[in-house]
């Protein structure tokens, strides 16, 4: 057919969209398109700091990108397929390339840059007006001119977000070839029974007005659904992938002497370690040829991950596993970075999307279900540094699924060493009470901006007793049901488990830890409320006080949130854990 270049989203709506654009890759692909997905510098896989993007870096990359995809895939249209933001770009890209593409189809772009800038910036200024509360919110004050300044954890150089904020849909629209066209796509909530679901906002309309005056076809669909770049829990990526083929049909349709689809390329043989063979579709990673990516077999279909070296004899290899829904990658690229820092005190590790997130072929399911994926990824990790140390390294819901996947791994016969529990997720009615009571709304109370605007009016006053009430009587009532959930001689003594009800996600969390005997090392962020579960259940349950709070295996991060956004936290993070794995080894060896 022809040849997709993806331009993604941009900063946390990258990985929350990832796995909305991995389905629609594997549908094209089987269609007969070409797909590369670009990850530009700075961001995703590739090399580079984020502070130190730019626009024009970000132009060139996407540009080599168009190059290269048209020598891989020469027949047919070249098509870009843009998201949110990243539409814009798409935009920018098609003015500037020496050959017009022959296609745009854009997902839920906004008519201008602004209008998705603007929100993060407000953000940021309302974390610096209310003091602590950017501690809380994880927003960092705007940088000067010269200095890179933080969104939503994310270090962003003044000129690149002035630089995205100044994109429009309409601006310099690229001269159109024969039969181009530009699609957009919209998904959006139903407002009502009578809304007109095939007319544009005015916008997008004006926008697409202009287009058709430079000669394009332009075409609007729209899908009633939840914001998909935005949601915690997976959308239904069928019709939008639906709506998309039936774009790139009508563009390839349109584009004159196109030659149809390419004679099939042979299958890819499968490599002789057992991984998988690479899809039919591909991310660059711009000027990143250390990590490698990795295929391994899952429970529902092949697991995507990326493998980084240590620079010497590896003295770890660790697995790292995301919460969901992020990607291997990880919030402002948390597990990216943390990647190239055990790199470079010489251990590897292995970052992986599990079924159904980030790249990974599935249906998404349940943290409490990632098991098998779990085990094949330490296996496909074991085959590669066989002689290293295994660790295990999780996030939130992550980390719970590393310490459910303890006697599983023991059952495949494979050693850990370690398992490293970063705000692990642990909620119950009772733990989350208990935190709301101990942390969140004990701060909230010291807040002198809460009762300024209590006493304006513009706080309901139920949030100051109903809900806190609400909390106690929770906390009372969990303290008594852990009472009764005490163990007894009748407890099941194997190492079975199945997936764990709220209630009892504590139990089964700390009937698979307290047999394991590797390390357990906890990191608890100091302003993260999934953490202060963790400190609930530390304080009120004597096995989980047994079992984590060891010397030396227990750091708090003052101020730190859920995900390490401030550098300085995420640094002592890497830096302890380095440590703890050092010390491990010389006291093995």
């Amino acid at each position: 057919m022809g040849a997709v270049l993806v331009v993604q989203a941009c900063l946390d709506e990258q990985a929350l969209s990832r796995r909305m654009l991995a389905h629609a890759a594997r549908d094209m692909a089987e269609a007969g398109w070409w797909m590369l997905t670009v990850d530009p510098f700075g961001t995703g896989d590739s090399a580079g700091d984020h502070g130190e993007a730019s626009l024009e870096r970000w132009r060139d990359d996407l540009g080599e990108a168009a190059c290269r995809l048209r020598m891989q895939a020469p027949h047919g249209p070249l098509v870009l397929l843009g998201i949110r933001l990243g539409a814009l770009l798409a935009v920018d890209l098609a003015r500037l390339l020496p050959q017009p593409p022959q296609g745009l189809v854009l997902w839920n772009p906004p008519a201008r840059g602004a209008a998705l800038v603007d929100p993060l910036r407000r953000l940021a200024r309302l974390g610096l007006r209310d003091g602590d509360s950017r501690e809380r919110e994880g927003q960092d004050a705007p940088g000067s001119a010269a200095t890179p300044m933080r969104l939503a954890g994310w270090p962003i150089a003044p000129a690149l977000l002035e630089g995205l904020r100044g994109l429009r849909l309409d601006a310099a629209t690229a001269p159109a070839s024969p039969g181009a066209g530009i699609h957009v796509i919209q998904t959006q909530r139903m407002a009502g029974d009578d809304m007109a679901l095939t007319a544009p906002p005015p916008a997008i309309a004006a926008a697409l007005a202009t287009w058709e005056q430079s000669g394009w076809q332009a075409r609007f669909s729209t899908l009633v659904g939840e914001p998909w770049w935005s949601a915690m829990d997976p959308s239904n990526p069928a019709p939008l992938t639906a709506l998309t083929l039936a774009a790139l049909a009508d563009i390839a349709a349109a584009s004159p002497g196109s030659p149809g689809t390419p004679p099939a390329a042979a299958a890819p043989a499968a490599p002789s370690d057992g991984t998988a063979p690479a899809p039919a579709t591909a991310t660059l990673s711009m000027a990143a040829p250390d990590p490698v990516p990795l295929t391994i077999p899952g429970s529902q279909g092949p697991l995507h991950g990326v493998l980084t070296a240590s620079l010497g004899q590896a003295r770890a290899a660790v697995l790292i596993v995301p919460g969901q829904p992020q990607t291997r990658v990880g919030a402002h690229r948390m597990f990216a970075n943390l990647a190239a820092g055990l790199q470079a005190r010489d251990m590897a590790s292995l970052r992986v999307d599990l079924a159904g997130w980030g790249d990974s072929a599935g249906l998404p399911g349940p943290f409490e279900a990632g098991s098998p994926d779990i085990v094949s990824a330490a296996a496909a990790l074991r085959t590669r540094v066989p002689d290293a140390p295994l660790w295990l390294y999780g996030l939130c819901d992550g980390a719970s699924a590393l310490a459910l996947a303890l006697p599983a791994l023991r059952r495949a016969g494979l050693t850990v060493h370690g398992v490293v529990l970063l705000n692990p997720w642990v909620r119950s009615e009772a733990t989350l009470a208990s935190a709301m009571i101990g942390s969140y709304y004990r701060r909230r109370l010291l807040d002198p901006g809460l009762w300024r605007r209590l006493l304006r009016g513009q706080v309901p006053i139920r949030h100051l007793l109903v809900e806190p009430l609400r909390h106690l009587i929770g906390s009372l009532a969990g303290r008594l049901a852990r009472r009764s959930d005490s163990p007894t001689d009748d407890s099941p003594t194997d190492d079975s488990h199945t997936p764990a009800s709220p209630r009892s996600l504590p139990r089964a969390l700390i009937d698979a830890l307290e047999p394991f005997g590797g390390e357990v090392l906890t990191l608890l962020g100091g302003a993260d409320l999934t953490a202060a579960e963790t400190e609930a259940l530390l304080t009120a349950d004597p096995r989980w006080r047994a079992r984590l709070d060891r010397p030396g295996c227990l750091l708090r991060l003052p101020g730190a949130d859920h995900t390490l956004s401030d550098p300085a936290s995420e640094r002592a993070a890497t830096d302890w854990l380095a440590e703890r794995i050092t010390e491990q080894a010389r006291w093995r060896g």
